[in-house]
């Protein structure tokens, strides 16, 4: 009689003989003879080693057991084990990340990064909804119905601190993430053909003016406005001109601020000199205005006048 084999409810012929059948198909018949003691059914009986014989020869020559010929084995293997793992190159960059220098390598990599922060600048937590509403909350312009929770907070602000409304933390996060990728294509080191400089040019001064205009959003949300001391020296918000994620800046004072966002807008009136297509892509004229609206928060009503008739001198825009 044979034993019975069960498989994922397989369940062989206990009649079958033994030896020559098994779950996964015909069994060693030399196995059979080593546990039983007996031969398969026709295979024919293998010679008993005698006592004394030692263990079969595994090489001509030598004298050893199985397991010391498998010992020697093992060790010469082990240089070329060495030598495979001697050549992994542990500098090889992360699969999820890349750096600037294997990045900014053409044009395209700018039009694609610069592309990047106008995305940015489209989310919920930013211009899509969040900084256009809180500020209108704010002031008188809209009312919240009894059935919506948010920003209810900044809705019924009476120069009470919010420290925990999610909407103001994601809104100075975002902001920042914008900040950061504008960092990356202000400092690539990048030397483009004389071919695409003027192009190159333009998309610098956009980082350049987007970096500005963050930085506007972020003193005017998180920072007293720009007169409320002689000086300007209350607390503004930090700033940050590298791509660094190990820092922890600092609040920089709101004069500080203000003195680093006229510096990028001038920096992209002289870069800006062409029109790339696309009604949300910023311009020339489009900084000039931006700075100009800056100015009036400074109260530096002279330059607020200048650079709007800068805007309307170009002839582009109509009143």
């Amino acid at each position: 009689m044979g034993r019975l084999h069960v498989l994922q409810g397989y369940q062989a012929d206990p009649d079958l003989p033994e030896a020559g059948y098994g779950i996964m198909g015909p069994k060693n018949p030399d196995s059979t003879q080593r546990r039983t003691g007996r031969p398969a059914p026709g295979v024919p009986s293998r010679p008993k080693r005698r006592p004394g014989d030692g263990a079969a020869p595994v090489c001509p020559g030598w004298k050893g057991t199985m397991r010391d010929w498998k010992a020697v084995r093992a060790g010469a293997h082990l240089p070329f084990l060495l030598l495979i793992v001697g050549c992994v190159d542990l500098t090889l960059a992360p699969s999820d990340e890349v750096w600037d220098g294997a990045y900014f390598r053409t044009l395209g990599d700018f039009r694609a990064a610069t592309t990047g922060i106008y995305d940015q600048m489209s989310i919920a937590d930013w211009y899509g909804r969040s900084l256009p509403l809180l500020a209108d909350q704010m002031g008188e312009d809209v009312k919240l119905s009894g059935s919506s929770s948010r920003y209810h907070e900044f809705h019924d602000f009476e120069g009470q601190t919010v420290t925990s409304h999610g909407c103001a933390t994601e809104l100075w996060a975002e902001i920042y993430e914008a900040v950061n990728m504008a960092n990356h294509i202000i400092n690539a080191t990048y030397e483009p053909p004389d071919a695409v400089r003027v192009e190159f040019d333009q998309l610098v001064g956009e980082a350049h003016a987007a970096r500005a205009l963050a930085y506007f959003d972020l003193v005017r949300m998180f920072g007293q406005h720009y007169t409320f001391t002689a000086d300007g020296s209350h607390p503004g918000v930090p700033i940050v001109l590298e791509s660094d994620p190990t820092i922890r800046p600092a609040r920089n004072t709101v004069a500080e601020v203000y003195e680093q966002i006229v510096s990028d807008f001038t920096v992209a009136m002289d870069r800006m000199t062409m029109a790339r297509g696309g009604p949300f892509m910023l311009t020339r004229e489009a900084a000039q205005a931006l700075l100009s609206r800056v100015y009036l928060y400074m109260e530096d009503h002279g330059s607020v006048i200048a650079m709007a008739n800068a805007v309307i001198g170009s002839g582009k825009y109509s009143l």
